[in-house]
């Protein structure tokens, strides 16, 4: 295997290991890996990519389990309290 392709699939790993974890960090762990090895107009295109993709899923997986009954009083409390121009 080329040592770029490992490069490249190490940091995407250790990326989506500590986005799982945190919640978000995804482009810094990856750059640290992947500045070394491609060129920066890729590593930010594939960074952009993988971060929003991580995101999209956290999202869905959250969204499952949301309960409107639940998110009612924040919503009335939001509305009450928000300035009108």
């Amino acid at each position: 295997m080329d040592s770029t392709l490992l490069i490249v699939i190490t940091g995407a790993a250790v990326a989506g290991f500590v986005q799982g974890l945190s919640g978000f960090a995804f482009g810094m762990v990856a750059m640290s890996f992947w500045a070394w090895a491609i060129e920066p107009r890729l590593a930010a295109a594939m960074t952009v990519f993988g971060a929003l993709t991580g995101q999209l899923l956290a999202a869905a997986s959250v969204r499952r389990g949301l309960s409107w009954r639940r998110l009612w009083p924040f919503v009335a409390g939001h509305a009450a309290g928000h300035e009108r121009p």
